[in-house]
């Protein structure tokens, strides 16, 4: 197989959820779109109520908990084809969460299961960008691979469940370009250009529409540019240090500042999770709340 990564923003496709503001039509798209063996196919009732917002979860068997780390075999589509299966770490990290760590040489050595065992009776050390378990003298290094790939081609909200089942990673979200067809979209497009003038039909193609507020309103997202009901949010940095990034919302000016853990080195590597209530932007700064309306004097 060759060595192949996800699509991302730090492993992120920003596609989203099918909505409709009323009166709109929907475009009917086949169930086998975005199709995966890797999908549960009857989640627990307990996913489903908590994130009705997912279309799919990823179904994982997690090696240790307490690290973080499990594993899942699944489908991969490169530029729309569903192009083989993988079987790879998924890794919830304190920096960054990733499932682009190809198993496919322990897999053919035939050591998957005695390196299961390693990582489950060993210490995970140095920063989460180069995954490293260590037991005794010996250690294992596991690489991410090197090519873009897609999980759902775009057509689902890809959901992974954290080991306790109270928040969900979202890898992948649903592309306007792949949920609508083009009369619907460019309809959509009158709004974007209305509020972000410098944007483009083909850009909008590649946004996220996802429901930040869960009011049935749709929204799109293309960080560091979010358009929220009538409103546009640029992010712009405006402080860097080493244990930290601070962002500003704009027109609004409120900061998020994203801060290290445990002396993890901060490098641009954002992911998107929610608890069911909220969408975080790398498990810190609230989006829902950061988009919020105004606030009235």
């Amino acid at each position: 197989m060759n060595r192949i990564s996800c699509i991302a923003l730090g492993c992120l496709v920003f596609v989203s959820s099918h909505l409709f503001a009323a009166g709109e039509s929907e475009t009917v798209i086949a169930k086998s779109a975005g199709s995966n063996i890797g999908f549960m196919e009857n989640p627990p009732k307990e996913l489903t109520e908590k994130f009705p917002m997912c279309d799919v979860f990823l179904k994982v068997k997690w090696i240790d908990k307490g690290k973080m780390i499990g594993y899942s075999h699944f489908d991969f589509y490169v530029d729309g084809k569903k192009k083989g299966q993988m079987t790879s770490l998924v890794f919830l990290g304190k920096s960054l969460h990733s499932l682009n760590l190809d198993l496919s040489p322990y897999e053919y050595d035939g050591v998957l299961q005695d390196t299961f065992s390693f990582i489950k009776e060993g210490k995970k050390v140095g920063s989460d960008f180069d995954l490293t378990i260590r037991k005794g003298d010996q250690k294992i290094t596991f690489f991410p691979t090197t090519t873009t790939f897609s999980l759902a081609d775009g057509y689902k909200m890809v959901c992974v469940p954290y080991p306790d089942n109270e928040r969900v990673w979202i890898p992948e979200l649903r592309r306007v370009g792949k949920i609508y067809s083009d009369q619907e979209i460019e309809k959509r497009y009158e709004r974007i250009k209305a509020l972000y003038p410098s944007s483009s039909l083909s850009d909008f193609k590649l946004w996220a529409a996802i429901d930040l507020h869960f009011d049935g309103v749709e929204d799109y997202s293309a960080l560091p540019q979010l358009i929220v009901g009538d409103r546009y949010f640029e992010m712009r940095k405006t402080r860097v240090g080493y244990h930290y990034v601070e962002w500003q919302f704009l027109p609004t000016m409120r900061i998020c500042k994203l801060q290290s853990v445990d002396g993890e080195l901060l490098v641009p590597a954002p992911y998107w999770t929610t608890d069911g209530r909220s969408y975080f932007y790398s498990d810190q700064c609230n989006l829902t709340e950061l988009t919020s309306p105004y606030e009235q004097k």
